[in-house]
């Protein structure tokens, strides 16, 4: 059975949250802003694991890939 999150882990999220918002703000998929809260999540990751045993990759995203219902989700009106 998992432990339970102690308290100091709990702030620490929470306080890892709040830099990301504080620091790279909102973005849709794809924004400067994604690529800044990648940024800072694999700092983090790091300072824990070293860095050798952090990889970011690069990706591309389509535009308005996400703003539209996937095909046939919704009947369309003839």
């Amino acid at each position: 059975m998992p432990e339970p999150i102690s308290d100091s882990d709990a702030r620490y999220a929470l306080e890892l949250v709040r830099r990301i918002c504080t620091e790279a703000g909102p973005g849709v998929p794809g924004s400067p802003q994604e690529g800044q809260r990648a940024a800072i999540i694999a700092r983090e990751l790091e300072s824990h694991l070293g860095a050798r045993n952090v990889a970011v990759e690069e990706f591309t995203v389509a535009p308005g890939a996400f703003l539209s219902p996937y095909p046939g989700a919704f009947p369309s009106r003839c």
